[in-house]
């Protein structure tokens, strides 16, 4: 462990950490009775907050401690947790319900640490009720925005760009390399202005991102239509 990100190959560590997890978390759904899932889901979220909450106090000489896959257990397990709504509905409406309330104060938090005011661990605080905020954040979207939001958020462009939205991710560290050849060998231009860099790498990030989803990561989702999946409800 370096200590530090790796040029544009660093944006991997999350889908390094997500493969790691699908590994593990994939076996024991397929192999657990429903009614036991609830168990392995709080057990994935209580690791996951401890190691948020321990790892720095027990290594606090080391950075990156959130780049390990135990640190992210608890986003992962919020995330399945949604993945389980028809499952257990009952509990997830009152996680939601909760989740609102933690949202609120994660923007409150934010407003403080924004405002340069930090204590003993905010940055702890800060992450856990950020990724709680996102649970949220996530259902939200995943019913429906209702009212201008709604009509705002259905807006074609904004639906492709979230159509696109994982090859931007994955993409926008690579864009630095076409966007300088093109200053240097199109526009001649060797120190770019700060307005010229963000414009050409935001073009060639959405131009990679657009290319990605149709010739590689759409075809690769259609194959999910020749699958039949049945959903059980747990009361």
């Amino acid at each position: 462990m370096n200590q530090g990100w790796n040029g544009e190959v660093s944006i991997f560590w999350s889908l390094a950490v997500e493969e790691q997890f699908y590994i593990f978390w994939s076996v024991i759904v397929l192999f657990t009775p429903a009614r036991f899932l609830l168990a392995w889901f709080l057990i994935l979220c209580a690791i996951g907050l401890l190691s948020v909450i321990a790892l720095p106090l027990f290594f606090s000489d080391t950075d990156m401690l959130f780049v390990l896959p135990n640190a992210n257990f608890f986003s992962l397990g919020l995330g399945s947790m949604l993945a389980l709504r028809d499952i257990f509905p009952r509990l997830l409406r009152v996680s939601i319900r909760f989740a609102g309330y933690v949202t609120v104060c994660f923007l409150i938090l934010n407003s403080v640490l924004i405002a340069g005011t930090h204590f003993e661990g905010s940055d702890q605080i800060h992450y856990i009720t950020m990724i709680i905020a996102f649970f949220w954040l996530v259902n939200k979207a995943s019913i429906g925005f209702d009212g201008l939001v709604g009509k705002i958020l259905t807006f074609p462009v904004f639906l492709y760009i979230g159509r696109i939205s994982y090859g931007l991710y994955i993409l926008h560290l690579f864009a630095a390399y076409p966007s300088a050849f093109f200053c240097k060998r199109i526009l001649g231009v060797h120190e770019p202005t700060q307005l010229q860099w963000v414009l050409l790498n935001t073009i060639f990030t959405l131009a990679g991102a657009a290319i990605s989803w149709h010739l590689f990561e759409n075809p690769i989702n259609s194959l999910k239509n020749h699958f039949f999946y049945q959903r059980k409800r747990v009361e």
